[in-house]
Protein backbone atom coordinates (compact mmCIF):
# COMPACT_ATOMS: atom_id res chain seq x y z
CA UNK A 1 0.00 0.00 0.00
CA UNK A 2 1.19 3.50 -0.73
CA UNK A 3 1.09 6.91 1.04
CA UNK A 4 0.23 9.52 -0.78
CA UNK A 5 0.63 13.04 0.72
CA UNK A 6 -0.55 14.49 3.29
CA UNK A 7 -1.47 17.92 1.45
CA UNK A 8 -1.76 20.98 3.78
CA UNK A 9 -0.08 21.95 6.65
CA UNK A 10 2.00 19.26 8.38
CA UNK A 11 1.93 20.81 11.93
CA UNK A 12 -0.03 19.00 14.60
CA UNK A 13 -1.03 16.06 15.96
CA UNK A 14 -0.51 12.81 13.07
CA UNK A 15 -3.83 10.76 12.57
CA UNK A 16 -3.58 8.25 10.81
CA UNK A 17 -6.38 4.97 8.89
CA UNK A 18 -3.97 2.94 7.01
CA UNK A 19 -6.03 -0.25 5.98
CA UNK A 20 -9.32 1.49 6.96
CA UNK A 21 -10.58 1.10 2.99
CA UNK A 22 -13.83 -0.60 3.82
CA UNK A 23 -15.48 3.23 4.31
CA UNK A 24 -19.16 3.01 5.45
CA UNK A 25 -19.83 6.63 6.38
CA UNK A 26 -17.72 9.46 6.75
CA UNK A 27 -18.93 12.58 9.09
CA UNK A 28 -17.51 16.31 8.26
CA UNK A 29 -17.90 19.45 10.16
CA UNK A 30 -16.96 22.54 7.78
CA UNK A 31 -17.08 26.61 7.60
CA UNK A 32 -16.06 28.79 4.80
CA UNK A 33 -12.14 28.24 4.87
CA UNK A 34 -12.13 25.53 7.45
CA UNK A 35 -12.72 22.02 8.03
CA UNK A 36 -13.31 21.26 11.76
CA UNK A 37 -13.88 17.59 12.05
CA UNK A 38 -13.95 14.63 10.70
CA UNK A 39 -14.80 11.28 11.90
CA UNK A 40 -14.73 7.45 9.48
CA UNK A 41 -17.26 4.59 10.14
CA UNK A 42 -15.53 1.38 8.57
CA UNK A 43 -15.38 -2.59 8.81
CA UNK A 44 -12.68 -3.49 10.36
CA UNK A 45 -11.71 -6.54 8.69
CA UNK A 46 -8.59 -7.52 11.36
CA UNK A 47 -11.74 -7.99 14.08
CA UNK A 48 -14.16 -10.15 12.17
CA UNK A 49 -16.08 -7.04 9.85
CA UNK A 50 -17.02 -5.64 12.94
CA UNK A 51 -18.43 -2.16 12.37
CA UNK A 52 -15.89 1.03 13.98
CA UNK A 53 -15.95 4.24 14.50
CA UNK A 54 -12.65 6.42 14.10
CA UNK A 55 -12.17 9.02 17.11
CA UNK A 56 -13.30 12.60 15.94
CA UNK A 57 -9.93 14.24 13.92
CA UNK A 58 -9.79 18.17 14.55
CA UNK A 59 -12.15 19.84 16.65
CA UNK A 60 -14.24 16.94 18.64
CA UNK A 61 -17.19 19.14 19.51
CA UNK A 62 -18.34 19.29 15.63
CA UNK A 63 -18.86 22.94 15.34
CA UNK A 64 -19.29 25.32 12.32
CA UNK A 65 -22.04 26.27 10.44
CA UNK A 66 -22.10 23.09 7.94
CA UNK A 67 -22.22 19.59 9.60
CA UNK A 68 -22.88 16.30 6.74
CA UNK A 69 -23.14 12.92 7.44
CA UNK A 70 -23.06 10.92 4.30
CA UNK A 71 -23.52 7.17 4.34
CA UNK A 72 -22.30 5.18 1.40
CA UNK A 73 -23.36 2.35 -0.36
CA UNK A 74 -20.93 -0.19 0.83
CA UNK A 75 -19.68 -2.30 -0.71
CA UNK A 76 -20.76 -0.71 -4.55
CA UNK A 77 -19.44 2.61 -3.31
CA UNK A 78 -16.16 3.74 -2.24
CA UNK A 79 -13.72 6.76 -2.69
CA UNK A 80 -12.04 7.74 -5.87
CA UNK A 81 -10.65 11.20 -5.52
CA UNK A 82 -9.85 13.16 -2.39
CA UNK A 83 -9.27 16.89 -3.29
CA UNK A 84 -9.01 20.35 -2.14
CA UNK A 85 -7.94 23.34 -1.14
CA UNK A 86 -5.27 24.40 2.01
CA UNK A 87 -3.65 27.60 2.73
CA UNK A 88 -1.29 28.19 5.62
CA UNK A 89 -3.86 27.76 8.57
CA UNK A 90 -4.53 24.16 7.19
CA UNK A 91 -7.30 22.47 4.83
CA UNK A 92 -10.24 25.01 3.46
CA UNK A 93 -12.01 22.93 1.49
CA UNK A 94 -12.34 19.25 0.34
CA UNK A 95 -14.38 17.17 -2.12
CA UNK A 96 -14.77 13.42 -1.62
CA UNK A 97 -15.87 11.91 -4.53
CA UNK A 98 -16.96 8.56 -4.67
CA UNK A 99 -17.48 5.98 -8.11
CA UNK A 100 -21.53 7.41 -7.57
CA UNK A 101 -21.31 10.97 -6.41
CA UNK A 102 -19.64 13.75 -5.37
CA UNK A 103 -19.15 15.84 -1.67
CA UNK A 104 -18.11 18.96 -1.07
CA UNK A 105 -17.15 20.77 2.43
CA UNK A 106 -16.22 24.26 3.20
CA UNK A 107 -15.60 26.62 0.44
CA UNK A 108 -11.70 27.87 -0.01
CA UNK A 109 -10.84 31.42 0.66
CA UNK A 110 -9.79 33.76 -2.30
CA UNK A 111 -6.59 34.13 -1.54
CA UNK A 112 -3.80 33.77 -3.74
CA UNK A 113 -1.97 32.00 -0.78
CA UNK A 114 -4.38 29.21 -1.11
CA UNK A 115 -2.85 25.59 -2.78
CA UNK A 116 -4.87 22.89 -4.71
CA UNK A 117 -4.17 19.21 -3.96
CA UNK A 118 -5.67 16.30 -6.32
CA UNK A 119 -5.65 12.40 -5.32
CA UNK A 120 -7.27 10.66 -8.11
CA UNK A 121 -7.19 6.63 -7.23
CA UNK A 122 -8.74 5.45 -10.41
CA UNK A 123 -12.07 4.15 -11.62
CA UNK A 124 -12.30 1.18 -9.18
CA UNK A 125 -11.31 0.74 -5.76
CA UNK A 126 -8.18 1.06 -4.66
CA UNK A 127 -8.67 3.69 -1.97
CA UNK A 128 -6.37 2.16 1.48
CA UNK A 129 -7.55 4.75 4.11
CA UNK A 130 -6.80 8.43 5.32
CA UNK A 131 -4.08 10.06 7.33
CA UNK A 132 -2.97 13.69 8.12
CA UNK A 133 -2.32 16.42 10.60
CA UNK A 134 -5.00 18.31 12.67
CA UNK A 135 -5.26 20.42 15.90
CA UNK A 136 -8.20 20.85 18.32
CA UNK A 137 -9.52 23.60 15.65
CA UNK A 138 -9.53 21.95 12.76
CA UNK A 139 -8.40 19.34 9.87
CA UNK A 140 -4.53 20.96 9.12
CA UNK A 141 -3.54 17.86 6.53
CA UNK A 142 -4.89 15.27 4.66
CA UNK A 143 -3.49 12.44 3.05
CA UNK A 144 -4.68 9.02 1.51
CA UNK A 145 -3.75 5.53 1.36
CA UNK A 146 -3.68 3.90 -1.94
CA UNK A 147 -3.74 0.24 -2.99
CA UNK A 148 -2.13 -0.43 -6.57
CA UNK A 149 -4.13 -2.74 -8.53
CA UNK A 150 -3.13 -6.55 -7.59
CA UNK A 151 -5.15 -8.05 -10.38
CA UNK A 152 -5.67 -8.08 -14.41
CA UNK A 153 -8.90 -9.32 -15.67
CA UNK A 154 -9.32 -9.36 -19.43
CA UNK A 155 -12.11 -8.19 -21.21
CA UNK A 156 -14.56 -10.94 -22.02
CA UNK A 157 -13.66 -10.54 -25.44
CA UNK A 158 -10.48 -11.42 -25.24
CA UNK A 159 -9.20 -14.77 -24.37
CA UNK A 160 -6.96 -15.05 -20.96
CA UNK A 161 -3.66 -15.26 -21.59
CA UNK A 162 -0.99 -16.65 -18.56
CA UNK A 163 2.04 -14.24 -18.33
CA UNK A 164 5.31 -16.61 -17.52
CA UNK A 165 7.87 -14.66 -17.09
CA UNK A 166 10.75 -14.70 -19.24
CA UNK A 167 13.99 -15.13 -16.83
CA UNK A 168 11.57 -18.62 -16.13
CA UNK A 169 11.57 -19.91 -19.47
CA UNK A 170 14.42 -21.94 -20.31
CA UNK A 171 14.56 -22.30 -24.36
CA UNK A 172 16.62 -24.39 -26.33
CA UNK A 173 20.41 -24.19 -27.42
CA UNK A 174 20.89 -25.46 -30.91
Amino acid sequence: MNKVGPSGNKEGKVWDLKGCHAIVQFIVSYEPQKINSLQFQYIDEDDNGRLKLSEVFGNPEFVGSGFCAVKLDYPNEYITIVQGWYSESGIEELTLSTNKKTYLFGKASESDEKQWFWYDLGGFNQFGGFHGTCNSERINSIGVYFKPAMEFVAPSTMTPKTFIPTDLIRLPSF
